[in-house]
């Protein structure tokens, strides 16, 4: 999207009417009557000109609202993981976690918290969802 409207920016500043004109008109009176034809031709430039400068306003909006949406998601995530953090269990806190094998809870004791996993000390790499704290089974 920055390329797409880097391009259009160029095209957009290529000139402005006074340099298209001053480019374009040829000052002999005998061409005289090109005039008219040349001048259809510098308006339809011109017109491809604003065209192409609303366009490069228009991304340049949407762009910039995305990156306010961006920013905004980006302090959501920040906020949600200092949540998850603020949660998690302390090395030696005595935790359960489920086993799906053995459809139970079985009791442990938190070792670590890394990469978003608990390392206990009966099983290592068990998703936060899994664990509870210890006493908690009428709730969980």
């Amino acid at each position: 999207m920055h390329r797409e409207i880097e391009r259009l920016h160029r095209e957009a500043s290529q000139g402005s009417a006074a340099d298209v004109m001053n480019a374009t008109m040829i000052p002999n009176p005998a061409l005289a009557g090109t005039c008219g034809v040349e001048l259809r031709g510098i308006q339809e430039l011109l017109k491809e000109v604003r065209r192409l400068r609303a366009e490069v306003q228009g991304r340049d909006e949407l762009l910039a609202e995305k990156e306010r949406e961006n920013l905004e998601l980006a302090e959501r995530l920040r906020e949600a993981e200092a949540g998850i953090s603020a949660g998690r269990f302390a090395p030696g806190t005595p935790v359960q976690y489920f086993s799906g094998s053995l459809n139970r809870w079985i009791d442990a004791v938190v070792v670590a918290f890394s990469a978003g996993t608990y390392d206990l000390d009966v099983k290592k790499g068990v998703v936060p969802d899994r664990v509870r704290i210890r006493g908690a089974e009428g709730g969980a």
